[in-house]
Formats: C-alpha cells, sequence, structure tokens
C-alpha cells in the first residue's frame, strides 16, 4: 500500500436545502459529487470509478450509503461504501467512511477538514 505526501487537494463545498455539493481539483481535473437529500439515487463517476448512492439525514449527521463500481486494466472490481458527515463542536467537518470489498473485508477512515 502506497502513502498519500503531501497536502490534500482543497475542497469546494456547497450545500442548498436539497442537495450537498463537493468539488475536488487534483492534477487539473474536478470530480463533482452531488448528494440529494431527499433519498433519490445519485450517480457520481471519477475516472474509473461509479459511485451509486443515496444520502439522508439523521439527526445532524449526513449518511450516504452506496457501491463503487471500477474498472481498470487490472479487470472489474465493486465495494459497499457508508460515509457519515457531521461537524465537530469546533465547526470543522468530520467524515467517516466505511467500505467493504467483495470478501467482505472492511475498512474505516476518518478524516477532519477544517476550512481554510
Amino acid at each position: 500500500m502506497k502513502a498519500i505526501t503531501g497536502a490534500p487537494p482543497p475542497l469546494t463545498i456547497t450545500q442548498t436545502p436539497e442537495r450537498l455539493t463537493i468539488e475536488r481539483t487534483r492534477f487539473e481535473q474536478t470530480i463533482r459529487f452531488v448528494h440529494d437529500f431527499d433519498g433519490r439515487e445519485n450517480k457520481n463517476v471519477t475516472g474509473a470509478q461509479l459511485h451509486t448512492t443515496r444520502s439522508r439525514w439523521e439527526g445532524a449527521r449526513l449518511i450516504t450509503e452506496g457501491t463503487v463500481f471500477q474498472v481498470t486494466s487490472q479487470g472489474e472490481t465493486s465495494w459497499t461504501l457508508e460515509e457519515v458527515r457531521w461537524l465537530t463542536p469546533r465547526g470543522e467537518l468530520a467524515v467517516e467512511v466505511t467500505q467493504v470489498d467483495e470478501d467482505d473485508k472492511a475498512g474505516t477512515v476518518l478524516r477532519i477538514f477544517k476550512k481554510r
């Protein structure tokens, strides 16, 4: 496994009453994720990956669940995904991501994003 070094790319987060949009630019490519709050299915593409998810509010937490399907030169793979987003008492964005692969191996990562 390779470690990602350097500062993470900046995020632009926009929220309306109906939707959360997250944009990230890396290597001169902008990737946009749209999460509608009404539970409708969203399909977001990031290069070789197709994220098919649904989002809903549970109290002050936004829960996004779905699958990721990926096609690369090494073949096809997929996994399930759960992302839980909330604001910390300091106003930072916390995102806990849990992925479960085709062999039922799970991994969870907690990221804290600070406003610039």
